[in-house]
């Protein structure tokens, strides 16, 4: 194998690892804008989200608004960012705030 041949397949590797940072950047970036120009909500649009109730008790997840745990039959929003939260928390909240209580994204 000639120095030639050689070096263009480091030279593959290495671009080949270039290129994959770069699009993970690339995503990361992606993400951060689509996170930022996500459309906003209103507290009339969290009105309408779905009441999703609670399969199981589950002491690892707890509302951030109330510090409870979910239980199970406990009726559930969720927010378009995909957080969970007991429905008259969220509800509450969104009165008094126009933010995701844990990523912040702006709910008005």
């Amino acid at each position: 194998m000639s120095n030639f041949q050689k070096d263009d397949r480091e030279e593959s590797i290495g671009s080949k690892l270039l290129s994959g940072l770069l699009w993970g950047a690339a995503i990361g970036v992606g993400a951060f804008v689509g996170y930022q120009i996500i459309k906003s909500i209103t507290k009339e649009e969290v009105e309408k989200l779905p009441i999703k109730i609670a399969q199981f008790t589950d002491k690892s997840i707890e509302c951030t608004i109330c510090l409870n745990y979910f239980e199970r039959n406990d009726r559930l929003k969720i927010l378009p960012c995909n957080h969970k939260f007991h429905s008259d928390c969220i509800l509450k909240w969104v009165e008094r705030n126009s933010n995701c209580p844990l990523c912040r994204r702006e709910n008005k």
